[in-house]
């Protein structure tokens, strides 16, 4: 017994679509007369599935191909070689029987009647039927048995992907942040009526199969978001609130959530390995803050309110930021904040270098600026002395963190030593 399972047989329809540019489908279809032994030929399934992905169930599956012989003029044509078909003359609608003698490239007929070979024929070339074989659309053929009234399955399937977007408007001192989801489907199937959950994280695949990790540990809905997250293993699921149509070559943009009132700090970034100074803009992600669920990665737009219209200062991106996670977002070059500076001595005195470097930023702004200064040194050191307290970032950096007030000249000063000596160790 063989029978079609089509999409408009799907009872349900569940996609989780993961931001590396596949996606999970998982389906319910309704089955209509089935019993014993049979073949079922399930239809209307993605272009770019992956055969060896499939999870079925509702029945025993003993065996199953996946078919990709999709119709094309090529494909078509070939079928027909050494096969007799129509020409019709494009000008006078006469029709001639003629035997295709070559299809590939450009194809070669020799008339019925006369034996004459037309190549590079402009006529319209009419086949007498539908060859077997040639599909509209990739399916499944499973053979199995003990089937029910529905069947379940799940597979995976390239040209789904989502990606993030972030508007941020800074106005009175707060941010107003929507994060937008766009999701793309050029899987080269439509999905209607679906429930669709979207997936960040860096998901590993081994051999292009992807292992599939579906056990949840919470779930939140928070008030100003629009999707449901859950953490999945060491990923985050964002469902979204109501099922939804997804065309084939559709983009869509969907809003993940709105938070209207996120309290930030801005502060200037410079430093000896950087060009000038950089806005940074600092907010933490907690639930206090309108916030307080998974950010995942994507591009920020900042625009700043100071009346009409809002205007875009810079843009930048986010990795994905955990709940009580920092983000900052640095937006590009400061015009009124000026730095300069370097290494003004170094001398050597029994092997042991004394340098002396200086910086000074000046704010030509009309407002305070608080400024980050990192200094970077490439060698073994140890500070002797600074104009300016300093906190360590990390082994080889000193970070002045000071605020330079409106028309001010601020001088980072700092001395200090390094080794130079060889130390031969005794045997």
């Amino acid at each position: 017994m063989r029978i079609q399972s089509r999409s408009s047989d799907v009872k349900e329809l569940f996609l989780t679509i993961y931001s590396d540019g596949f996606s999970t489908v998982s389906e319910t279809r309704v089955l209509e007369g089935a019993s014993g032994e049979l073949e079922i030929e399930y239809l209307d399934v993605p272009a770019l599935l992956e055969p060896d992905s499939l999870v079925a169930g509702g029945l025993d599956v003993l065996e199953y191909s996946v078919e990709y012989d999709l119709i094309s003029r090529e494909k078509l044509i070939s079928r027909y070689k050494g096969r007799t078909v129509h020409l019709k003359n494009r000008d006078t609608g006469s029709v001639k029987l003629v035997r295709l003698l070559e299809a590939s490239g450009m194809p070669v007929f020799q008339d019925v009647e006369t034996g004459e070979l037309h190549v590079d024929s402009h006529d319209e070339l009419i086949l007498p039927d539908h060859p077997d074989g040639l599909r509209t659309s990739p399916g499944i053929l499973m053979k199995g048995e003990n089937a029910g009234k529905e069947i379940f399955a799940t597979y995976i399937t390239g040209g789904l992907s989502f990606t993030m977007a972030y508007n941020a408007v800074d106005s009175d001192g707060k941010l107003k942040l929507t994060g937008w989801a766009r999701i793309t489907n050029g899987s080269g199937r439509s999905y209607m009526n679906a429930d669709i959950s979207l997936m960040a994280g860096d998901v590993s695949r081994v051999n292009e199969r992807h292992e599939m990790m579906f056990m949840a540990k919470s779930m939140d809905t928070s008030p100003g978001f629009g999707a449901a997250e859950r953490s999945v293993s060491d990923f985050h699921m964002y469902t979204l609130p109501s099922r939804t149509d997804l065309l084939d070559g559709e983009s869509r943009q969907v809003q993940l959530f709105s938070a209207g009132e996120v309290p930030f700090t801005r502060h200037y970034l410079a430093g000896n390995t950087m060009d000038g100074a950089h806005p940074v803009i600092t907010f933490m992600n907690l639930r206090g803050s309108g916030l307080g669920m998974p950010i995942p990665a994507g591009k920020v737009r900042l625009y700043r309110f100071d009346g009409n219209p809002l205007r875009l200062t810079g843009e930048a991106s986010i990795g994905h930021t955990p709940e009580g996670g920092k983000v900052e977002l640095k937006t590009g070059s400061a015009f009124d904040i000026l730095v300069e500076g370097g290494e003004t001595s170094r001398n050597q005195r029994n092997g042991i270098d004394h340098v002396r470097w200086e910086a000074k930023v000046m704010n030509h702004s009309g407002e305070a600026a608080a400024v980050h200064y990192e200094y970077h040194i490439r060698e073994k050191f140890e500070v002797r002395n600074a104009s300016l307290p300093y906190e360590m970032k990390d082994a080889s950096t000193l970070l002045f963190k000071f605020t330079a007030m409106p028309g001010e000249e601020v001088l980072i000063r700092c001395d200090y030593s390094s080794d130079k000596r060889v130390h031969v160790a005794e045997r």
